[in-house]
């Protein structure tokens, strides 16, 4: 294949994978978090459940927090939820109107 001495394009490619491989494999944190027990399977479970927290949970939430609140006039247009008691008492308030309506309206 080739001039002899001349790499194909896919060993240029497994050469510098392979260079990559060693490096990783050999670097400091890779040993360490290898000596610690922790592979890398836990990170790879973890990139759908960060994607998951990211767009599905935290929207849910502020909708969730939207829903509960009080209407008011201004920006926000709904009241907070928690609000401080001095400083150390939290109450929570939160507004089931919304729910009752739909629930009676069925």
């Amino acid at each position: 294949m080739g001039q002899p001495g001349y790499l194909t394009f896919a060993e240029r490619i497994s050469v510098a994978l392979a260079r990559v491989m060693h490096g990783i494999m050999h670097s400091p944190a890779y040993r360490w978090l290898h000596r610690h027990g922790m592979r890398g399977r836990p990170f790879v479970i973890a990139v759908p459940y960060l994607w998951l927290l990211l767009f599905f949970v935290v929207p849910f939430l502020i909708v969730l927090k939207i829903a509960f609140a009080k209407t008011v006039l201004g920006i926000p247009p709904y009241s907070p939820l928690l609000e401080w008691i001095g400083e150390q008492a939290v109450t929570v308030n939160l507004n089931l109107a919304n729910f009752t309506f739909l629930l009676r309206d069925t």
